[in-house]
């Protein structure tokens, strides 16, 4: 790491008919600018290299302009581009994000190229719009761990089991971080601090990308949706689903539109995550006196997996239909009565 006390700032030359003067000295407004940019950077810095204030500025000199700038830098966000996160574990969906149109700057994919033997490699990276609003590096780097986990769990709406991508290094401006806390638990992390015309010029282009990108966005700022993509993170088992379901449908009556609690898909599903001797230790009941022969078709948990990631493309096409129109899996709809 670098020493603050061991960095040295730009060197001034000269006063010129357009000098002005920092703490004393006289020199170009370039180079007056040239400084206070570079006790911004310092500050910025020792803040992500884990040094207080106190001891980062320790060799500037209190109530200089250099010390102001410093400060600045201390306690000022982050800018987006100057942070790195890099990704692993499925390179090939990675290559696919990036070799489309729509990167919002939200979640900003690249990588997959190595510049200097002109050949694709295995290595990604993200940074996000949202760090423009951290200014402790902790905070920033949780933040980045949510959005992981919210991308992840998106893709297993449309793939059971698929694997996951993973945080394998965060840097800032070229320099590797190490945390020295975990990351935090992050809850809704809110709408981008955009007006609504941008908001939705970044949405639009997220949906160029495909449906994953869009729904990390809207999971961000709404609290029905990040629940989708929390029951979606967890294991993939009868139970997990079924709150799933109970979830969404609890939210469908909160909104105005109910689920059909009746219907012919919905029976099967329930029926099988209910009962030990149709699915076994994962049912959401233990084993019971037999009563009647079950009448209902066995499940396996991919056919699960089918019908409650059915649901929840219902509950986006119903409640976010503006931006999605989803196929739907035979039997998932919103009216009780059969279609025509």
């Amino acid at each position: 790491m670098t020493d603050s006390s061991t960095t040295q700032a730009p060197a001034f030359t000269s006063a010129t008919e357009d000098s002005v003067q920092r703490d004393g000295a006289p020199m170009s407004r370039d180079e007056a600018e040239a400084l206070a940019q570079h006790f911004f950077d310092l500050g910025q810095l020792d803040k992500v290299e884990g040094r207080t204030l106190e001891f980062g500025a320790r060799n500037i000199r209190p109530g200089s302009e250099d010390f102001a700038d410093y400060r600045r830098g201390y306690e000022s966000n982050f800018s987006q581009a100057s942070w790195e996160i890099r990704l692993s574990g499925n390179s090939p969906d990675l290559r696919r994000l990036c070799d489309r149109p729509g990167s919002a700057d939200f979640f900003r994919i690249w990588g997959g190229v190595d510049e200097w033997r002109d050949c694709p490699n295995d290595e990604f990276s993200f940074n996000s719009s949202y760090f423009a609003q951290q200014s402790d590096p902790l905070h920033l780097i949780s933040v980045a761990h949510e959005l992981v986990k919210l991308f992840n769990s998106a893709a297993e709406l449309f793939e059971q089991n698929y694997p996951k991508q993973r945080i394998t290094g965060v840097y800032y401006k070229g320099r590797q971080v190490i945390l020295r806390d975990l990351p935090l638990g992050c809850g809704l992390l809110g709408r981008l601090p955009v007006s609504p015309r941008l908001w939705n010029e970044t949405m639009q282009r997220a949906l160029l990308s495909g449906a994953r990108l869009p729904i990390v966005l809207l999971a961000a700022e709404n609290e029905d949706v990040q629940q989708i993509l929390r029951f979606l993170a967890l294991p993939a088992d009868w139970g997990n689903y079924y709150k799933l379901l109970e979830t969404l449908e609890t939210y469908a009556e909160r909104n105005g539109k109910p689920f059909p609690k009746k219907s012919a898909a919905r029976k099967v599903f329930t029926n099988n995550a209910n009962n030990y001797s149709v699915v076994g230790i994962g049912a959401r009941h233990g084993v019971q006196e037999e009563g009647r022969p079950n009448p209902v078709p066995r499940l396996t948990l991919e056919q699960a997996h089918v019908f409650i990631s059915g649901v929840c493309k219902l509950y986006l096409n119903t409640f976010y239909g503006e931006y999605f129109a989803f196929d739907l899996p035979p039997g998932v709809r919103l009216a009780e009565d059969p279609p025509a």
